[in-house]
């Protein structure tokens, strides 16, 4: 049982990383933490052999992230500094 909550807190883990990223990636925007949450949640999920869709165009914002380097994420407590897929790579976090 132990092994299962390990489980899901890191799973936890992973996602709030990743929905910083998102967070950040669009410009750090208000009252969207849901969306984020949500949206890091489908990134996350294991995909199911389904047609891929086109990619939508990045917004301004995102752009801006990206050209000045604010892509990569980080967070407080034991992930700190790693981004959601080194995370979801090594479950221990590198230690």
């Amino acid at each position: 049982m132990k092994d299962l909550k390990n489980l899901t807190e890191r799973h936890r883990t992973v996602i709030r990383i990743r929905a910083y990223e998102i967070w950040e990636l669009e410009g750090r925007p208000d009252g969207r933490h849901v969306e984020h949450w949500l949206k890091a949640e489908r990134d996350l999920r294991p995909s199911r052999a389904m047609p891929s869709r086109p990619a939508r165009k990045a917004s301004a914002a995102a752009e801006k992230a990206r050209a000045d380097g604010a892509g990569r994420a980080t967070s407080r407590g034991s992930a700190e500094g790693q981004s959601w897929r080194t995370v979801a790579r090594n479950p221990s976090g590198g230690r």
